[in-house]
């Protein structure tokens, strides 16, 4: 499936190679009225949804500040139009410049460390360090295709709180894999079990993917939770696949 609403920042986890699989297992969009992704990072399945779905509500959440007010920022006409301006002429030559401009507490100093840096060896080798065509281009499809998202910055569970029972949404929840991933917090892991438990019912319809560790599908079984669908991860050595389950409640 090509996207053409790309992502802005690269994501671990991000699911634009799986999209053509959800996209052919949402539930009935006639029924819908809101789309919500709690955990957004990327947002991959509202990037495609709203080309398809262009008059229905969309909500982004995330707890990442910095994230979404970039995102905020991006879509505002006026603010978008000075972000690329300045990233235009940014050029950093050095660690040291770097080091300095990534301590400026700005939307362009996000972007640029999101959508430029990464950590390699021989990077400030070069001349000088820009936004290339590529990553410019990125801020501009976010800032035409993206203007009808509300973008909240909050905790998951309040949005899925508020909205877990209003037949009219749909919800898709991509939080970091639980029980196998070293960034979880007890917390959260605590309030999605949970929240699982009384997946089936919810009044709005759900897509969840928590990971494949074996013990998700154990619970998955003895809550009789409905695996909707499956997808493959290749890894980059090309040997190693790992199937992620999809669970649904409809």
């Amino acid at each position: 499936m090509k996207i053409i609403n790309k992502a802005l920042f690269s994501y671990f986890g991000n699911k634009d190679r799986e999209s053509k699989q959800i996209m052919e297992n949402l539930p009935d969009m006639n029924n819908i009225d809101i789309v919500i992704e709690p955990y957004c990072g990327s947002f991959s399945l509202i990037r495609n949804l709203i080309l398809l779905y262009p008059d229905k509500k969309y909500i982004c959440v995330d707890n990442d500040k910095k994230l979404i007010q970039a995102y905020n920022d991006i879509i505002d006409d006026d603010k978008y139009n000075k972000i690329l301006n300045n990233l235009k002429n940014t050029e950093i030559k050095t660690k040291e410049e770097y080091d300095i401009y990534r301590k400026i507490n700005t939307t362009e100093s996000y972007i640029y460390y999101n959508s430029v840096y990464t950590i390699r060896p021989g990077l400030f080798n070069r001349q000088k360090i820009k936004m290339n065509d590529n990553n410019l281009s990125k801020l501009e499809t976010f800032n035409k295709y993206n203007k009808n998202i509300e973008f909240i910055c909050d905790d998951a569970k309040n949005i899925i709180e508020e909205y877990k029972n209003n037949d009219r949404v749909f919800m898709f929840i991509d939080p970091p894999y639980l029980l196998n991933n070293i960034y979880d917090s007890t917390h959260r892991s605590d309030y999605i079990l949970n929240f699982i438990k009384d997946f089936n019912n919810c009044n709005c319809k759900i897509i969840a993917v928590l990971g494949n560790h074996v013990l998700l599908k154990v619970f998955y079984e003895h809550y009789c939770l409905n695996i909707k669908f499956t997808t493959e991860i290749k890894f980059q050595n090309h040997h190693n696949i790992d199937k992620i389950p999809y669970i649904a409640n409809y």
